[in-house]
């Protein structure tokens, strides 16, 4: 039974000059990833490690380097799905946590146990509360100030700049040029040596926003989604990247995991969902701009073969994966000369011998 792991870098607009750095870091998360399922890892552990070495560089708006808040700070929300317990855990607007994906993955699995007097673990954590949770169960902590990194800084206040002197219906007037936002949040899915699949993102949220703000990255269920095979409906994993208000308020996630249980093709069915239920959804018909991104495992025990694919509305989006059918990890960044409407949704057949284009 093959194992696979596929990642994503973000949907967004993925620097020309940084793409080899981009592809090199998403290679690495993968290979690290794949070889833990060698070893007999879980699917939740190996999307873990992959979204762990992606929360630890700063190219990536996860963990180090991720976009700061309007006060200047960083506050990271993500979120982890067992496809086989259906249990999920996450993270919001937590600060001074290295990696909050493996907070989000101590939640996760802490919803698996049983507590005495009828209590219930939380399936989720915000702010000083999760950081407090992290110190309890020995999850890595850091000053706040060290995930601010000095590009970060530099960004930070260049917008806030912006923002404070030149609101936008002032800025063709004045001249003045935003650079493109970052949306690199990250993401990935796996199906293990078992069978069993699991999804994880992590995100850093969007530059300027408020303090407490979290994004689907955060929320159970909105960031990310697996569920185990069930009789003949196929195991479908999926992880997102774009706006969080835009895919909290369109359900996308969720949306797209159904679909993609009903659809006979794999590729249809995410074209339908990015159109059908987000750019048509009267959940979104008055946004000006639409970015999402989301990435998709579908994988049939019965006959032991699986799609990976992904689609999205921004101008780029950065993908790897690696599987058994592959020696090494392959890596890329996806462009959409349409931004705005659906780049060509793309992916391969992870048992099947070829190329990944």
């Amino acid at each position: 039974m093959p194992g696979f792991i596929g990642v994503h870098l973000g949907a967004g607009d993925h620097a020309e000059s940084l793409v080899k750095e981009y592809t090199k870091l998403s290679n690495k998360a993968c290979k690290k990833a794949f070889l833990m399922l060698e070893s007999g890892a879980s699917a939740v552990n190996a999307c873990t490690e992959a979204i762990m070495i992606l929360e630890d560089s700063p190219l990536t708006n996860a963990g180090l380097g991720s976009n700061c808040t309007w006060d200047g700070d960083v506050e990271c929300d993500a979120s982890v799905m067992d496809g086989h317990s259906l249990q999920q855990g996450a993270v919001g607007a937590v600060s001074g946590v290295k990696n909050p994906v493996c907070l989000a993955r101590n939640l996760c699995m802490e919803r698996s146990e049983r507590l005495s007097m009828g209590l219930i673990p939380p399936s989720m954590l915000v702010g000083d509360s999760a950081r407090a949770h992290a110190a309890k169960v020995g999850v890595e902590l850091v000053p706040p100030e060290a995930l601010v990194t000095a590009e970060q800084q530099r960004r930070y206040n260049k917008y806030k700049r912006r923002v404070t002197i030149a609101p936008e219906d002032q800025m063709e007037d004045t001249g003045a040029e935003w650079e493109p936002a970052r949306l690199d949040t990250v993401g990935a899915v796996c199906v293990d040596f078992q069978g069993h699949v699991a999804a994880a993102c992590s995100s850093g949220g969007i530059m300027l926003k408020s303090k407490g703000r979290v994004g689907q990255a955060g929320i159970p269920g909105f960031g990310c989604w697996a569920q185990d095979a069930r009789g003949d409906i196929d195991a479908v994993a999926v992880s997102s990247s774009g706006c969080g208000e835009q895919l909290i308020r369109t359900f996308l996630v969720k949306e797209t995991a159904t679909m993609l249980e009903e659809s006979i093709c794999a590729v249809r069915g995410l074209k339908d969902a990015l159109k059908l239920k987000y750019l048509e959804s009267p959940l979104s018909l008055k946004e000006e701009e639409k970015l999402a991104g989301l990435i998709v495992l579908k994988y049939n025990p019965l006959k032991d073969i699986g799609e990976f694919i992904w689609g999205h509305t921004t101008k780029t989006m950065c993908v790897g994966l690696m599987s058994t059918a592959y020696s090494h990890p392959m890596s890329r960044v996806s462009l959409n000369t349409k931004p705005g409407e659906i780049a060509k949704v793309e992916g391969t057949a992870f048992k099947c011998r070829g190329k990944f284009n």
